[in-house]
């Protein structure tokens, strides 16, 4: 397991908040959550001025999630069933083998 820092500019703090995590490209959907091997939620108040940081413990492999052999990212998006896309983002990540 290895820990990661992330963080985040541009985003509302609007109501309910986003989740942050690690999810496997090909297995993504807005409203996939088993695309994703660890995710945490971001409540608005943890959203600053546009801005968060959070630090995520993340595995290559969890459960049905390979981040060895598929492509992945860490992932943003609008938490629990907003409509808002607009704070969905994707920025690709690799693991050392």
């Amino acid at each position: 397991m290895t820990t990661v820092s992330i963080t985040g500019r541009n985003f509302s703090g609007a109501f309910p908040g986003i989740y942050v995590g690690l999810a496997q490209d090909n297995k993504y959907g807005p409203s996939a959550q088993d695309s994703f091997g660890e995710t945490t939620w971001l409540q608005p108040t943890q959203i600053q001025g546009g801005h968060f940081s959070v630090k995520l413990k993340v595995k290559a492999v969890a459960g049905k999630i390979n981040c060895k052999t598929n492509s992945r990212s860490i992932r943003t998006q609008a938490a629990h069933g907003s409509p808002d896309r607009s704070q969905d983002t994707r920025t690709p990540v690799s693991f050392k083998n």
